[in-house]
């Protein structure tokens, strides 16, 4: 399962919501997308570990634009695990 997800994640295409190539489209507000990357920073700092680590145009602090990422080795001290987000990022756990 989580091999096959992490393979479908790295289908998506990230950028402009206009361009027909266009999967996934940025976040509704910057802050949101930081609420994310904060998140993802936390859990990887607490052992989680990352398997997508897309290159995306214009994702950093204060954009919108976010790559989607996939995590494993997460558990609910974790906020990842504990808050929705509505973002692209999932934690994988048993």
């Amino acid at each position: 399962f989580v091999e096959g997800f992490i393979a479908e994640t790295r289908n998506y295409a990230v950028g402009n919501p206009l361009d027909q190539a266009t999967t996934m489209g940025p976040m509704a507000q910057a802050r949101f997308a930081d609420l994310i990357r904060e998140q993802k920073a936390e859990a990887l700092r607490k052992g989680a570990r990352a398997h997508i680590n897309m290159k995306v145009a214009n994702d950093e602090p204060g954009s919108p634009y976010l790559a989607p990422e996939v995590l494993t080795g997460v558990d609910h001290q974790m906020s990842v695990m504990r808050e929705e987000s509505f973002g692209p990022i999932v934690g994988i756990m048993k």
